[in-house]
Formats: structure tokens, C-alpha cells, sequence
């Protein structure tokens, strides 16, 4: 993972209309205090504007609270923002990155690309490997006063998503596992998954064989040249019966072109040699 340092908080309850900024030193910030001054909620809501759902009083909910983290990882800077359940990723220039709705499904995998973790856990209710939440690689950090004395790994709440995950999560923060081993075990369980899939499109291929052979008995192809030439000859002869008939057709369609041109020409002598008083003339005894 890559370093991440918090630089400011900015908190806004929007139901009391009060703010408050705190800063943080650059190497180590030390937050003291007497009692029930909000040392536990600054706290937790570092956490909480990331996308983890701490152990909060359900006073501090109520209070509608919108929260404004400024960070670094490796000193390139970014802010995340969080009212209620919408979060938005910003650049060092403020420009949005992103919004973001589900923690599970969106957030955690932009998280994963800026923090660099590779890790994957099984999923109980996917049936299948995904991306941890932020809050199960923040449970290694943090240690909440409230509940985390009577039971590790309980800082936060919802972590009944993901079975088995505290020692997988321990072998990555500390190192014995990197992100190289996790990267190369997704490799390894697409290929199993993709063996899985092949040996089921087999197993399916040979029982429906198997059925076949046992409806028809063992299938033999067989085929005779003698049979294919046969079958050339009588296309071939098809083939010289129509050329044929086609002929036939040029030749009548030939003569009655030339019919038709013969009439033309005797249609255009008979109007060139006719007297036009005579035809006058008979037009009028018929007339009588």
C-alpha cells in the first residue's frame, strides 16, 4: 500500500448550522482532551468521510453532519467529501474525480486504485471474490475505545460481509503477503474457474454421446465416389437441358425483334406514300 497522510477535517452539521476545521501536523498529530470534547468523533470521522461505518452515538448522526477529508497519498493531494451516503473524490486542483454511492460496488475500487492494494476476500453473499471495503484494511489501524477491548478486529461496523477476512488482512498490512501474491491468486482462481467450466461442457458433451450411442448403436459413415459421379452426370445433363431452353428463347425473341422492326418500317413508308387529299376525300364519303 502506499503511504497516506490526513493534512485537514472539515466538519458541517447542517441541522445546528456549526463548522469546524482541525489540521494535522505533516509527521505526528497528538489529540488530547478531558472528556466528552470529541476526541473519539474527530477520530472516527477521519475514518467514516473514507467509506468505513465506525461504532458512532447515535447523537452525532442526528446531527446530519457533512464531512470534508484533505489527504495525501505519496504527496500527491486529494479530498474526499461525505454527506450521508454520497461520497466525492476530488484532485488537487478540486476538480471532481468522481461520486460515488455504494461504498461496496464503487468507492472501494477507486480506493483500491489510489491506495495501490490488490487484496481480494470471498464474498458471502456474491459467492465469490471482491475488493475488500475500506473499513476491513482501516480495522488494522484503529482500535476503538468503545469496543475493541472485548473483541479484535471491532472498530467498525458492517463487517459481517466477509468471512475469514482478519487473517488475510494481517498477512497483507504487515507484508507477508504483497500484492503480487494476491494478483497471482485471482490469476490462478480465473483459471480454475475457466478448467471448472471446460470439464462441465465436457461432462454435458459426453452424457449427451452417450445417449446417442445408446439410441442408435455406433454411427458408421460411409460414402461411394461412384455415387458423387452419378450425381455430377445428371446435373450435368440438367444443366445442358436448360442452356438449351435458353437458346430456344434468344432465337424466338431474335425473330420477333425482327418482325417488329419489319413493321415498323412498312408503318413508316405506307404514312410517306399516301395522298392527304385522298384521305380527305374518303373521310368525307363516308361521312354520306
Amino acid at each position: 500500500m502506499k503511504n497516506v497522510l490526513f493534512e485537514k477535517m472539515s466538519l458541517l452539521s447542517m441541522k445546528k448550522k456549526t463548522a469546524r476545521t482541525i489540521k494535522f501536523h505533516p509527521s505526528v498529530t497528538v489529540i488530547k482532551g478531558q472528556n466528552d470534547t470529541g476526541k473519539s468523533c474527530l477520530v472516527r470521522s477521519l475514518y467514516y468521510s473514507l467509506g468505513a461505518e465506525t461504532h458512532q452515538q447515535p447523537t452525532w448522526l442526528e446531527d446530519n453532519v457533512c464531512y470534508l477529508l484533505d489527504f495525501k497519498i505519496d504527496n500527491v493531494k486529494y479530498s474526499i467529501l461525505r454527506a450521508e451516503e454520497t461520497f466525492g473524490l476530488f484532485d488537487s486542483d478540486k476538480k471532481l474525480i468522481g461520486t460515488y454511492r455504494s461504498v461496496t460496488n464503487e468507492l472501494t475500487p477507486k480506493l483500491a486504485e489510489l491506495f495501490d492494494y490488490k487484496i481480494q476476500l470471498f464474498d458471502n453473499k456474491k459467492g465469490s471474490s471482491v475488493i475488500p471495503p475500506p473499513a476491513y484494511i482501516y480495522s488494522f489501524f484503529y482500535i476503538d475505545q468503545d469496543s475493541s477491548w472485548n473483541k479484535k478486529f471491532n472498530s467498525f461496523d458492517r463487517l459481517h460481509q466477509l468471512s475469514n477476512w482478519q487473517q488475510p488482512i494481517t498477512e497483507y498490512v504487515t507484508g507477508v503477503k504483497p500484492n503480487k501474491y494476491f494478483e497471482e491468486k485471482i490469476a490462478s482462481e480465473k483459471l480454475k474457474k475457466q478448467k471448472s467450466e471446460i470439464e462441465n461442457e465436457l461432462k454435458i458433451q459426453e452424457h449427451v454421446f452417450n445417449k446417442l450411442r445408446d439410441i442408435k448403436g455406433e454411427i458408421v459413415l460411409t460414402y461411394n465416389i461412384k455415387n458423387f459421379e452419378t450425381e455430377i452426370e445428371e446435373l450435368m445433363k440438367e444443366i445442358n437441358h436448360i442452356n438449351q431452353g435458353v437458346n430456344r428463347f434468344k432465337s424466338l425473341l431474335t425473330g420477333l425483334y425482327s418482325e417488329l422492326s419489319s413493321l415498323e418500317n412498312q408503318k413508316q413508308i405506307i404514312e410517306k406514300t399516301v395522298n392527304p387529299n385522298y384521305l380527305r376525300t374518303i373521310s368525307t364519303l363516308l361521312m354520306y
